[in-house]
């Protein structure tokens, strides 16, 4: 007599599909997108680095811990590791130069951050008034201030000063006497 045995079988098998994950850190000022992601094995992923807004520039972008300078993009080809991406940015700076003619001043000059105002001061000199005024050589209205709003670019301010003329009066007076 044959026996027949039934006997279940199962075979089992474990699989790990191959996953990697991006790690991105965006410092304060901008974004890179997308952010962390994780992808498989062989994928290609490309990622845009931006400022929030036109006052800020990228100042370094790193992957896996390496400079690679102001990019706006960056690609992972072939991704077989896992990676990281993080990005920097500052804010624009503008150059703001006072000049003053002789015999009179302005105040300040210097740089400033970018959608920022600055007033300025226009001060002649004792017994001297001020005679022009003008912003990157354009004329403007003569007056001891002025004022930059929301700083987008580089200016110049420029003032000058006069003496205003002087007049001797000389009076006579007759006296008749009675």
């Amino acid at each position: 007599m044959q026996s027949q045995h039934n006997r279940d079988a199962s075979i089992s098998a474990g699989f790990s599909a191959c996953a990697r994950k991006i790690t991105v850190s965006a410092g304060a000022g901008g974004s890179i997108t997308p952010g962390t992601i994780t992808l498989g094995c062989g994928a290609n992923q490309t990622f845009a680095i931006t400022p929030n807004d036109s006052c800020r520039v990228i100042t370094d972008v790193t992957i896996d811990g390496v400079s690679k300078g102001a990019l706006s993009s960056y690609n992972f080809p072939n991704i077989s590791t896992d990676h990281t991406i993080s990005a920097t940015f500052t804010l624009k700076r503008y150059q703001i130069t006072s000049s003053a003619g002789t015999n009179g001043s302005i105040t300040p000059s210097g740089t400033f951050d970018c959608g920022t105002s600055q007033d300025y001061l226009i001060s002649p000199n004792p017994c001297y008034l001020i005679s022009s005024v003008t912003i990157d050589d354009v004329p403007q209205e003569v007056k001891g201030s002025y004022t930059f709003s929301s700083i987008a670019n580089n200016h110049t301010i420029h003032a000058d000063f006069f003496k205003p003329a002087t007049f001797t009066l000389t009076l006579n007076i007759l006296l008749n006497s009675v």
